[in-house]
């Protein structure tokens, strides 16, 4: 199965994600603008709100397109407030490897909010039975709870790539039960 048959929507305890859309940008925006998320991500604050306009249009493209993406919005279930975003993306088609990134609003970071919205994705991707048979992730060294997120996860740190740690995950149906 094609990781295009991922869901566009998952649902968790306390969480909905759903994939990108334009009314999102001024949410974005701000998301994109805060400095304590961009400090773990090398990522300075966007121009304007068109280079928003048009990242949201590139990754709604990609959604539709042969690139295998996702770009979910996070949102609170309570209140329908958006919080974060968690995306798959950079597919390697030759190792069958995608990557997850992911980025949380700084109020609402260290209560577990990113830990359900990712085991959510990965689950996606184990029950689906997609084509990848690896996740990976990249951290800053100092960014501990992002390192610690992913370990409980199910993530093993493999090394560094340039200043940052690299994590990955094989994707194997036995996982699964681990995510609870």
């Amino acid at each position: 199965m094609e990781l295009h048959s991922l869901p566009g929507q998952l649902k968790t305890n306390r969480l909905e994600l759903r994939l990108i859309e334009p009314q999102d940008a001024s949410f974005l925006f701000d998301l994109r603008s805060d400095p304590q998320v961009n400090s773990h991500i090398n990522r300075s604050a966007p121009a304007s709100m068109a280079v928003i306009e048009d990242f949201i249009s590139d990754r709604m493209k990609e959604q539709c397109d042969k690139e295998p993406a996702r770009y979910w919005v996070i949102f609170l279930k309570i209140g329908q407030h958006p919080i974060g975003t968690i995306c798959l993306w950079n597919y390697n088609q030759d190792q069958k490897s995608i990557e997850l990134g992911y980025e949380l609003l700084s109020p609402y970071q260290g209560v577990g909010y990113m830990m359900e919205a990712s085991k959510a994705v990965v689950k996606a991707i184990i029950h689906l039975d997609t084509q990848v048979k690896r996740i990976s992730a990249f951290t800053k060294p100092q960014n501990i709870a992002s390192n610690k997120l992913l370990d409980r996860v199910g993530f093993e740190m493999r090394g560094y790539e340039g200043k940052f740690r690299v994590w990955s995950m094989d994707v194997r149906p036995e996982k699964s039960s681990l995510l609870n």
